[in-house]
């Protein structure tokens, strides 16, 4: 049977499992500073960017409308790097923000405090505002696959520095987003990087997908029961 078939066949979180292990093992000796793959700054201060009822009225008699973010925030975030468009949060400006504090398509974004959270931005999370509370690393496409950069950032070791260079205690420490242009990861040449950031992706989707049919079979689930008891109580 070809590679290609047995491939096919197997969950992408064991393809990823094997190949993370190969490339720590026995594929990487060389590291490289994410600071040299990606650009790395915090998310805008919200209080400060924000427009009150009289600075909105002045913009719009003198530019028609005042500019106008959805804004992520904590609430917004599950702690397993879910967002909730739910819970996102709609505000007005006292000017028109710089495009760099916007989410874009492979953006990673950490949470700057416990419990530090790691997401990667898909295409249906793009244009949101990102506050102060998270770092926003956006990787060289020519340099990097923000994938694989993504999984080396959700790793326990990384964590680990993370824990260790805090500000405060484990629970309640905050992190610099200077912190991550330390952070080194495997120096593997681009090709191999987006092999294994294809199969990063392929486990987060279907890590999204289980769940999401988890919780439907559970209100389904749910609904039969109540109805079997309501037909038992007549």
């Amino acid at each position: 049977m070809s590679g290609t078939k047995i491939f096919s066949k197997i969950s992408p979180f064991v393809l990823l499992f094997d190949y993370i292990y190969l490339c720590k093992s026995q594929m990487v000796q060389d590291k490289m500073f994410l600071k040299d793959v990606a650009t790395i700054r915090t998310g805008v201060v919200l209080a400060r960017k924000r427009a009150n009822s009289d600075e909105i009225e002045q913009m719009e008699d003198l530019e028609g409308e005042a500019p106008e973010y959805l804004a992520l925030n904590l609430k917004s975030v599950s702690d397993s790097g879910e967002i909730d468009p739910s819970k996102v949060e709609y505000l007005c400006t006292k000017e028109h923000l710089s495009d760099v504090f916007l989410t874009h398509e492979d953006d990673i974004l950490i949470r700057l405090s416990a419990p530090y959270t790691t997401m990667l931005i898909t295409g249906e999370h793009t244009n949101l505002l990102v506050p102060s509370h998270f770092a926003i690393i956006r990787v060289i496409p020519e340099e990097a696959d923000a994938a694989f950069v993504f999984h080396f950032l959700q790793d326990k070791s990384t964590k680990q520095q993370i824990l260790q260079n805090a500000n405060g205690s484990s629970f309640l420490g905050t992190i610099n987003s200077g912190f991550f242009a330390t952070i080194q990861i495997p120096d593997v040449p681009l090709e191999k990087q987006k092999i294994i950031g294809n199969m990063v992706r392929q486990a987060k989707l279907e890590q999204f997908l289980l769940k999401h049919l988890a919780e439907k079979k559970l209100k389904l689930r749910q609904l039969t029961i109540e109805a079997a008891y309501k037909k038992f109580k007549k």
